[in-house]
């Protein structure tokens, strides 16, 4: 009896850690710092604020967040709620494709192979940093 505790209580363990990483970011915040002034990640548009976080050791963005960071003018963002997907197209013309839980971008139809995709944290879209870096 006491072997089938110990191991019922090992999956409820496992399976909490596991439902934390996935879904309770609060643990991996991280401050953003550009030029000295810590980034907000505040959206206006949508009334989040989620802050930036470590997702498999690499630091989450949201989306739009990401662009401006890197001073990229987005003219469009699509998002295709069927395969998960979103189109963002810049004031230059470029497109970057990306899919929710994809390691395959492709900007300007270039495949780029990423180790951390895409992945929605309260209701938002995340990216590493390195993608658009």
């Amino acid at each position: 009896m006491k072997k089938i505790s110990l191991i019922l209580l090992s999956i409820i363990i496992f399976t909490s850690l596991s439902f934390a990483d996935e879904h309770d970011i609060t643990e991996y915040q991280v401050e953003v710092i550009v030029d000295g002034e810590t980034m907000n990640t505040y959206d206006e548009e949508q009334d989040l604020d989620t802050p930036a976080f470590i997702y498999n050791g690499r630091t989450m963005l949201p989306l739009k967040k990401t662009f401006e960071l890197f001073d990229i003018d987005v003219s469009d963002i699509k998002w295709n709620g069927e395969d998960r997907s979103v189109t963002v197209t810049t004031r230059e013309y470029d497109t970057i494709y990306m899919q929710i839980d994809s390691e395959v971008i492709l900007f300007n139809g270039r495949e780029i192979i990423t180790d951390v995709p895409p992945k929605i944290f309260n209701s938002r879209t995340f990216i590493p940093v390195a993608i658009i870096s």
